[in-house]
């Protein structure tokens, strides 16, 4: 049986998750030595072929075009030196499409997001946000074992009250992977972000995907996730994961005596959550997610300088998400 190595780029910008969950890359289509795993070809019974990209959850198929959608629900949190709380709730919508060859992947998707932000005992510093992404991904290898990676993530985010085309932010990652076996290969590489029109951030990025055998698997592209691949055909998966996460809305202007002044927010947040995916007739999944926030910052930001922040106290979240390709 062919083995497949899951290359999941999660950037540490990048909020929206795929919509099959990752993605899966079988690597070139070229010789290797035979061994125990692999086809032989008739032509010659000694070689083995790999077998083009398939993706975790919608496999055997070249082109897939998969949508999700999904539901999140946060319980209050205190928020930390204040008597007030902070609850959210969040829905959104992502439709995605891949192709693979012998040699490459690519992926797009398009999204939207809605978060609604409820304050109790404290004055609302902000109210409700939402956020239109786009990704693009492309890997292409151009040997048994090297292949490299071009990321494009961009971002409209912005609270309601506020403009949504000035919250742009636009994040491009690029680099190498290697392929030390079908079961581990490493990403190096960097990523630029242009956050908000008028920052620019630069950032090293590393990881590592491990297929310990065909029910455990490890990846530290961003953060922590081990899966158990609980029959050893993704029809049930479980998934422990940790990871930070970093996003910008644009707020809208604030009136000073000087004159207008542009107002950002930031948020970062280290969520660890334990979720798991059924997959249905290899047609769609349902997945449920239950964890809590452990570090939650908002900072607000007027022309690129830090004006306040607050934080809030870890407490619980649940989300639940389903797909279906078409």
């Amino acid at each position: 049986m062919t083995k497949k190595i899951s290359m999941r780029f999660r950037f540490i910008f990048t909020a929206a998750a795929l919509a099959a969950g990752g993605f899966v890359y079988a690597g070139p289509g070229i010789e290797t030595n035979a061994g125990d795993s692999g086809k032989e070809t008739s032509e010659n019974p000694g070689k083995k072929i790999i077998e083009p990209a398939t993706d975790q959850l919608f496999w055997d198929l070249d082109l897939i075009a998969p949508a999700k959608g999904n539901f999140e629900y946060r319980l209050p949190a205190d928020i930390s030196g204040g008597d007030g709380r902070l609850g959210a709730y969040s829905a959104g919508a992502e439709f995605s499409a891949r192709y693979s060859g012998e040699t490459n992947l690519f992926f797009g998707s398009l999204g939207y997001h809605y978060t609604h932000y409820r304050f109790d005992g404290a004055p609302a510093p902000f109210s409700n946000t939402e956020d239109v992404h786009a990704l693009l991904r492309g890997i292409q290898f151009f040997h048994e074992n090297w292949g490299a990676f071009l990321d494009l993530d961009g971002h409209m985010a912005s609270e309601t009250k506020a403009s949504l085309a000035r919250g742009c932010t636009l994040t491009v990652g690029f680099g190498a992977c290697y392929r030390v076996s079908d079961d581990l290969i490493f990403y190096f590489g960097a990523q630029a972000g242009l956050v908000l029109e008028d920052r620019l951030l630069w950032m090293p990025y590393g990881g590592i995907e491990w297929t310990i055998n065909k029910h455990w698997s490890l990846s530290l592209t961003n953060g922590l996730v081990v899966t158990c691949d609980v029959y050893g055909d993704e029809s049930l998966r479980i998934d422990l994961s940790c990871a930070y996460m970093s996003s910008y809305f644009r707020l809208p202007d604030q009136s000073t005596p000087t004159g207008m002044r542009s107002m950002a927010l930031k948020i970062q947040e280290v969520p660890l959550s334990v979720s798991v995916t059924k997959q249905f007739l290899k047609r769609g999944y349902v997945r449920g997610t239950v964890g809590a926030i452990l570090y939650g910052r908002y900072d607000f930001q007027h022309d690129k300088d830090a004006q306040r922040h607050f934080r809030t106290e870890p407490a619980p979240f649940f989300n639940i998400e389903a797909g279906v390709q078409f």
